[in-house]
């Protein structure tokens, strides 16, 4: 095992929904790893950081995700969000691209860690979002269409 850069030019690198997941080592206090994996576009994924072997990492930390550029991307960071003192991000990426993850130890803590990522969910969208749209609004009926707006146009503006 080696250490690994904090920055996108990091060599670490997962692949999505392979349970082997990407091992590596917290040597040392407040040592920081970056995991690159590369997400699709509007799919929901589940990032679990946990202890692995022998010498596991008893409490870890996901110190955020950082996007293609290695912008940090808001409400990424966890602690203790996954099974007892591990943690768990959900996130669904908008775009399509390489994205970071941050791992570290909490506090002080150091050991073997292996991070995971699991596709839960692909978000798709049933009509286009321009004037060539398929999609219709028939005013006074009614739809059990799960994607039905409710309301009125006025409302949304008023």
């Amino acid at each position: 095992m080696s250490d690994i850069l904090d920055t996108k030019e990091t060599s670490a690198s997962l692949t999505l929904d392979d349970n082997s997941g990407f091992i590596n080592v917290i040597e040392e206090a407040y040592d920081i790893d970056w995991v690159k994996v590369t997400l699709g576009a509007n799919t929901t994924n589940v990032i679990d950081l946990v202890g692995n072997g022998d010498n596991a990492i008893s409490d870890t930390v996901i110190d955020g995700l950082y996007d293609s550029n290695g912008n940090y991307i808001s409400g990424t960071y966890n602690d203790d969000g996954g099974e007892g003192a591990y943690s768990q991000v959900e996130f669904t990426a908008q775009e399509a691209g390489d994205y970071y993850i941050a791992v570290k130890g909490y506090s002080e803590n150091t050991g073997d860690y292996k991070v995971t990522v699991t596709q839960t969910a692909q978000i798709t969208d049933d009509y286009t979002d321009n004037i060539n749209t398929s999609a219709k609004v028939d005013v006074n009926t009614s739809s059990d269409d799960s994607n039905e707006l409710t309301g009125s146009i006025e409302e949304a503006y008023d």
